[in-house]
């Protein structure tokens, strides 16, 4: 139940955020074309895959630890 309520969270928030970030890169600064989307989406998946495992340890181990009850009402709670 942890991991299901974790990847949704996940996934339900980088949704959002990625929208947010490609929509103000491409339509605030008037960027089109599919070479600037390829190169943003590369960017985007380098950073998550270089950059996610140590932010997901800290703030699974770093910041508080939390039992298996209470990391499951942390993830359903949000």
């Amino acid at each position: 139940m942890i991991i299901l309520s974790a990847s949704y969270t996940a996934f339900n928030l980088g949704a959002n955020e990625l929208s947010n970030v490609i929509g103000i890169i491409l339509y605030g600064f008037s960027l089109k074309g599919w070479l600037i989307r390829g190169l943003l989406s590369f960017g985007l998946i380098m950073g998550a895959l270089t950059f996610s495992y140590n932010v997901i340890r800290t703030i699974g181990r770093g910041l508080v630890s939390l039992g298996p009850l209470s990391a499951f009402s942390s993830q359903f709670g949000s």
